[in-house]
């Protein structure tokens, strides 16, 4: 997945392509779970208080939470 190469930018764009990956129902299983992980390990703040000790639910709340001022920086964003 190219996004992985991407993540560590933190760029929003980049963001949001992981969370409508993670989200959208049409990715296949592994990009869907790739996602998932990148989200968790690189934009959900360890300290955030969303995290658990679920696999991957920080990242479907953190995505929740944030994905409307994600969605917003990255459309400021030049394409």
């Amino acid at each position: 997945m190219w996004l992985k190469k991407l993540a560590p930018t933190h760029d929003p764009r980049v963001a949001v392509a992981l969370g409508d990956a993670m989200t959208d129902g049409n990715s296949p299983g592994l990009e869907y779970l790739e996602a998932a992980i990148l989200i968790e390990e690189v934009y959900v703040p360890r300290d955030w208080p969303g995290r658990a000790n679920v696999l991957l639910d920080a990242a479907f709340k953190w995505w929740d939470q944030n994905k409307v001022v994600l969605r917003c920086r990255a459309n400021q964003l030049p394409r």
